[in-house]
């Protein structure tokens, strides 16, 4: 009250000038604002890091035993390759069966644009973990042109020569549009992979469909294998740590035969989602596969 007094004693001019010097000292303290935040959350960040237990020698020494790129042959005409469940090809026997229980991964070439348009391959063959057979979490990646457990080839067929074979890929339109419908599209990750590819291939697709066939086994003689495992876990400072090894590998025919691998390891803190990753080493993961097996049709 008695500032407001004064500034009514004060002449025109003089409350102007008041107003204005007000007004600066505002600014100047606005303007130190985002610098005081911006250097506050450098000592947070600081302090947070030195909590996190620094990567043993351990992850080092692995990485330097066998981490990093390794290609030992590319080849070139390849109409299409296999990718093989965790667990190798044993598990891909199972699967071929439907002896599976409580998977904790999914599989299928879904929506299979990008592989069979865009890279250009004939054919993907791959697993398929149907929804009673994996864990209930993983039901929230939404639904696949296939259902059931099993093996598939998947290939790009023409409508006006095969159009009874894209009755599931129709089904599956069916399920998509009444998910853009209810908005799930940013909900299941499915959905939201089928809605982006199918935009950016929309006139390949004009007269074509995916069609995913049953098989008892896989033909092609290129297998890919994508493996995450724990290879060592302690506690230090009073948290978890694990070292995860990412082994990503290219064959030909069996197991044994390695074109390329890549092969790195990290290092989190913590559990679960709150897990952070501290620290990497390696090679994590593999070069386009269009470089290590080049498509047919590119050599056209």
């Amino acid at each position: 009250m008695d500032l407001l007094k004064r500034l009514r004693k004060l002449r025109p001019w003089e409350g102007v000038v008041a107003l204005a010097a007000v007004g600066v000292a505002c600014y100047a303290v606005w303007a130190m604002v985002p610098g005081f935040l911006f250097a506050r959350s450098i000592v947070l960040l600081q302090q947070y890091q030195a909590s996190i237990p620094k990567a043993p020698a351990l992850m080092r020494g692995m990485c330097k035993r066998d981490g990093g790129l390794r290609i030992y042959k590319t080849t070139k005409n390849v109409d299409g390759y296999a990718i093989l469940p965790p667990g190798g090809m044993q598990a891909a026997k199972k699967i071929a069966v439907g002896k599976v229980t409580g998977a904790s991964f999914e599989g299928g070439c879904f929506p299979c644009f990008k592989e069979l348009i865009g890279d250009g391959y004939e054919y993907i063959e791959t697993y398929y973990v149907g929804e009673e057979d994996r864990l209930r979490s993983l039901t929230l990646s939404g639904a696949q042109y296939v259902r059931r457990t099993g093996l598939y080839r998947y290939r790009l067929v023409d409508r006006r020569e095969e159009p009874y074979l894209c009755k599931q890929f129709d089904r599956y339109l069916r399920v998509y549009e009444d998910s853009v419908l209810r908005g799930r599209a940013k909900t299941y990750a499915n959905v939201g992979a089928f809605k982006m590819q199918s935009a950016k291939y929309k006139e390949e697709l004009h007269d074509k469909c995916i069609y995913a066939e049953r098989i008892s086994a896989f033909s092609s003689p290129y297998l890919l294998r994508h493996e995450l495992k724990v290879v060592a876990e302690e506690t230090e400072k009073g948290r978890s740590v694990r070292i995860r090894q990412f082994r990503n590998s290219v064959f030909y025919k069996d197991e044994q035969s390695v074109l390329a691998e890549a092969i790195g390891y990290v290092f989190y803190a913590g559990e679960g989602p709150n897990a952070i990753s501290d620290e990497s080493c390696g090679q994590l993961y593999l070069p386009p596969i269009t470089k290590l097996l080049v498509p047919s049709t590119s050599l056209k």
